[in-house]
């Protein structure tokens, strides 16, 4: 009788996403002379502050001596401000890098839910703001671009639950006006990754789980995994959700979680979390539980870097929301904090057992650093309020 209902269960859920996607209004701007305004070029040097370092939990993590001539090669190449909906600023929350462009996702904190996404080309030093969607009653939580497909996690008012959108690019990275949605468990859906094989994996909410979906949105499996916060793909098609409260590492093949793994921290509600799988490891980004290295074989923790503390600052509000390493390199998105910088030993996929903590990046007034990235030689912040930032990174071997 338990397998029966269970099976049920099963049928409504994936028939909830079986429909057709509804088309909606979207919002688009496609002529970047007219977003001129909206990005300043800057090429100013961006120092690092060595007295502001972090905590660490494991033997072998040091502060960094001769933070100076690291900072020197540095560089904030440009700021895109925010855009705005009926009178309100967005948040940038999320950040991908396909080729020379940059796609930026954006939110409004609290229960009004606006929304948008940014198209950067950032080709040499002088990046230009191309195109720009708005989505009104949508916050986009998260995106990710396959081909020209672009998906979106998603919260919709009208609709009052998470959502999953899809919207089309052309080859110059314009916006086409074909915005479809469908429905999801939960709140908000505030995670996705697309695979170039066809599949679109999301997660959603406090109440949801992970959906995974082929490119016209059908969904073909659902997990029920409680608070899912971020995906990424591993080998042989599976894939890694990390949730939170209390912090945990899923593995999901074909639908079935094969492994879970505790972890300590993402403890805070509805808050961002990230994870980014490289080899056999999980770098994790686990809100008030900081960031930590996990492998995804046993579980052990490698070390944990706590979040930073701030004078006048609530704790909730210096959370680690994010962390990218790129080889030895390693930045920390610790929300009102800022940016940190740190170096590993070696590259994540080979178990670093040092990370050198620099400092804190100084790049202006508090912002919430909410996501980042990292390609060749640029780094990408997704800075809430501030927007998005592009930094260029000489560090030193």
């Amino acid at each position: 009788m338990k397998r029966t209902i269970v099976a049920m269960a099963m049928a409504t859920a994936l028939a909830m996403v079986a429909c057709d996607p509804s088309v909606q209004d979207v919002i688009v701007q496609n002529d970047a002379a007219k977003l001129t305004s909206r990005i300043e070029i800057r090429n100013v040097p961006v120092t690092v502050d060595p007295t502001r370092t972090l905590g660490v939990h494991t033997s072998g993590l040091q502060l960094a001596a001769n933070t100076p001539a690291v900072a020197e090669q540095i560089q904030l190449l440009a700021e895109v401000y925010p855009p705005e909906i009926e009178g309100q600023v967005l948040q940038a929350t999320g950040v991908v890098i396909r080729g020379q462009y940059a796609y930026v996702s954006y939110n409004v904190r609290g229960e009004v839910q606006q929304g948008a996404v940014q198209v950067i080309k950032f080709l040499g030093d002088t990046p230009e703001l191309v195109a720009e969607a708005l989505f009104p009653g949508h916050d986009v939580n998260a995106l990710d671009v396959c081909g020209d497909q672009m998906f979106l996690a998603m919260a919709s008012a009208e609709r009052e639950s998470a959502t999953v959108g899809l919207i089309t690019v052309n080859p110059l990275c314009k916006f086409n006006k074909d915005f479809r949605e469908v429905p999801l468990e939960s709140h908000a859906a505030n995670s996705i990754r697309c695979l170039e094989a066809g599949t679109v994996a999301v997660t959603h909410g406090d109440t949801g789980g992970l959906s995974i979906l082929d490119r016209n949105l059908t969904r073909t499996a659902y997990v029920p995994l409680h608070d899912a916060r971020s995906v990424d793909d591993w080998k042989a098609g599976k894939f890694v959700v990390l949730s939170g409260t209390p912090a945990s590492l899923a593995v999901v093949d074909g639908g079935v979680v094969t492994a879970t793994f505790p972890l300590e921290g993402a403890t805070i509600p509805e808050s961002k979390s990230t994870v980014q799988v490289d080899g056999d490891n999980a770098l994790v980004a686990v809100n008030d539980g900081g960031v930590q290295l996990a492998s995804l074989i046993t579980g052990a923790v490698a070390f944990t870097i706590d979040p930073p503390v701030v004078p006048d600052l609530d704790p909730p509000l210096t959370v680690s929301n994010s962390a990218v390493a790129q080889n030895r390199t390693l930045f920390l998105a610790q929300g009102e904090a800022g940016m940190y910088l740190a170096h590993l030993n070696k590259g994540v996929s080979q178990s670093p057992t040092t990370v050198d903590i620099l400092g804190h990046m100084e790049m202006g007034a508090l912002e919430s650093s909410n996501d980042v990235t990292y390609e060749g030689n640029k780094a990408f912040v997704a800075a809430g309020l501030g927007g998005f930032k592009i930094l260029k990174i000489d560090t030193p071997n």
